[in-house]
């Protein structure tokens, strides 16, 4: 056996010839077995399949089919010739029913004409031809659908991809935060000097509107809560552990209802929480049928643009809270002075408006506000205390491009009807403004509705009519539960108490219902300090 194994010849295995290229990668030459085998040429545009796909569907038509995975050159796999030559042994047609079809026939020319009599010329009522029909199968067959394609929102900041995530709060569970109302708030400080209030607004209506006035003098000031001198002086002194303004406060409290993006940055330190605003922040500007179910999608410079309505929106508020005042009469000086006189420019002087530093207690929270009010009412009696006001204004510009209600012709006569239309359109504005009127305490609530004199200027306007309202009351009337405010406040502020001293920022997703909380260097933001602010 061991003479025939040596006389066998042994497998061996050969190193193929390996063409080294000394200019350059790849190979040098084309090896002789593969040069006369073709191949497809392509562009570095084109999609590109597999070699042979037998599993490839044929196109089912259209301008531009899809040509991926449908292979390329002559290696595609065709089988139209396949397809081509196979047919049926019985080619003949399927016979036809005749009294079938004379039925069918019958029946619908009988519903035609009954509807088109019934009905009336040219389909007037609901039958075919008539509007219901149209609109009931533009929705079936999908008429205009492009039309209603989603609407991506810009986010009101750029995220760093460096900042993790550390809290979620969906809009559904703040939703269902339980309901609650704290005890009653105490006033801390109360600063600044307002006007009383001028009843002639009260007898105006659209007949006979009052051009609103520009008060180009007066400015208002919207600082931050770190720059506040008194909030920091009450902070010294170790008052509360949760530091904001009404508007910060009232954003988290109607922030189910929002729609636009928009974000706040949180320091915790010590224990105690400051919320604030970016130096280039856009809350304090009032948005303008933001809860519209059609988006504002315009150009950013056309005046019906978002910002530019928004602009629009914030000084006439500015300008009615003042407006709406008597200038001659000396109104109520409380005993600290506006703590923002100094930072008064030259030429200008401060807008009639006072402030309330204020404190609840719940549930281990101390939390400190400084609340704004906008005027004085005198009230009957002469031992009546006077009636302290929150002064806000509706304005319409445009009303085919906000439900077809116009104010000058349904405002006097339909008011529940606008204010319902406002509300449904601007469900986050209303609520913030209930917000701020709960914070505040004040007696009153002022609502102004403001009017172009032409849609298409958006620098003229018309005070139409000014209505009063019960804080409670004007609550109802919009369907706004002041509990469920409190009890979302009290949700977010809880979740963020329970986080680790560091810096924060809390933003609306602009395409989701939630707010996101974001771990952040403490100069993330410092840049903004050093730039100007873009308007």
């Amino acid at each position: 056996i061991q003479r025939t194994l040596r006389n066998m010849s042994l497998p061996s295995f050969v190193l193929p010839t390996i063409t080294d290229n000394e200019f350059g990668w790849g190979p040098a030459d084309v090896p002789p077995q593969l040069k006369d085998i073709p191949f497809a040429p392509f562009n570095k545009n084109d999609r590109l399949g597999k070699i042979s796909d037998w599993m490839q569907q044929q196109p089912r038509g259209g301008r531009f089919p899809s040509q991926f995975g449908a292979g390329t050159g002559m290696f595609q796999y065709k089988h139209d010739d396949d397809e081509s030559s196979f047919s049926l042994v019985d080619n003949r047609p399927k016979p036809k029913n005749k009294f079938r079809t004379k039925t069918f026939v019958r029946r619908t020319q009988n519903n035609w004409n009954n509807n088109y009599n019934r009905n009336g010329w040219r389909g007037r009522g609901r039958g075919r031809g008539g509007k219901s029909w149209q609109n009931n199968n533009r929705k079936r067959w999908g008429y205009n659908n492009y039309e209603n394609r989603d609407f991506v929102r810009d986010p009101s900041v750029d995220l760093d991809e460096s900042w993790p995530l550390v809290e979620t709060f969906e809009f559904t569970e703040l939703n269902e935060a339980t309901g609650y109302r704290p005890a009653p708030a105490e006033n801390l400080v109360e600063c600044g000097q307002l006007e009383y209030y001028d009843g002639k607004f009260d007898r105006i209506s659209p007949k006979q509107p009052i051009a609103l006035h520009r008060f180009e003098t007066r400015q208002h000031f919207t600082v931050t809560t770190s720059q506040d001198p008194v909030l920091q002086r009450l902070a010294d002194q170790g008052v509360g552990n949760v530091y904001a303004t009404d508007t910060i406060l009232a954003i988290l409290m109607a922030s189910p209802k929002s729609v636009n993006s928009w974000d706040l940055l949180v320091r915790k330190e010590d224990g105690n929480i400051f919320i604030d605003k970016r130096t280039n922040s856009k809350i304090d500007f009032l948005s303008v049928n933001e809860n519209w179910n059609e988006p504002n999608s315009g150009e950013k410079d056309a005046i019906n643009a978002a910002q530019s309505l928004a602009r629009e929106a914030t000084l006439i508020n500015h300008n009615f809270s003042q407006q709406i005042l008597m200038k001659d009469e000396t109104g109520v000086q409380f005993k600290e002075g506006n703590p923002f006189a100094s930072a008064v420019e030259k030429g200008s002087e401060l807008a009639s408006v006072a402030y309330r530093y204020r404190k609840w207690e719940f549930e281990g929270i101390k939390l400190v506000a400084r609340c704004s009010l906008n005027g004085v009412c005198k009230r009957k009696g002469e031992s009546a205390d006077n009636a302290f006001l929150v002064v806000r204004a509706l304005n319409e510009f445009d009303s085919k491009l906000s439900g077809n209600v116009d104010w000058r012709q349904k405002l006097e006569s339909q008011t529940g009807s606008v204010l319902a239309t406002e509300m449904k359109n601007n469900t986050n504005k209303i609520a913030r403004w209930t917000a701020e009127t709960v914070l505040s305490g004040a007696d009153e609530f002022r609502l102004g509705f403001v009017s172009r004199v032409n849609t298409k200027d958006s620098f003229r306007h018309s005070v139409l009519m000014t209505k009063r309202y019960d804080p409670k009351t004007f609550a109802q009337s919009v369907n706004i539960k002041v509990s469920q405010l409190w009890g979302v406040l009290r949700h977010i502020l809880t979740s963020l108490r329970k986080m680790e001293d560091g810096h924060y920022l809390l933003m609306k997703d602009p395409n989701k219902t939630e707010l996101q909380v974001y771990d952040i260097p403490s100069d993330a933001f410092d840049h903004e300090d050093q730039e100007p602010e873009e308007n």
